[in-house]
């Protein structure tokens, strides 16, 4: 189902690559975006990564970007 911007989301954990897992829900109350990349290193990720970080909205409290790539997940640690 896509989300138009604005829509919530349903809440969700994924593996980061220290093998830990990130949950959604840890977030809520700031402004989320949400990208899907199939590299953090290629093509549009890299533009997309480098101008939010020189955002000032994105300080973590406010507002976060959030990268997903379809990579080789980590193992996980409980």
């Amino acid at each position: 189902t896509a989300l138009a911007p604005g829509d919530p989301a349903a809440w969700f954990d994924l593996p980061t690559p220290e093998g830990v897992r990130f949950r959604l829900d840890v977030l809520g109350g700031r402004h989320l975006i949400l990208c899907f990349f199939t590299s953090t290193t290629e093509g549009p990720a890299t533009s997309v990564l480098n101008r939010v970080g020189q955002e000032p909205l994105f300080d973590g409290s406010r507002a976060c970007c959030i990268g997903i790539c379809s990579g080789n997940p980590a193992p996980v640690r409980d």
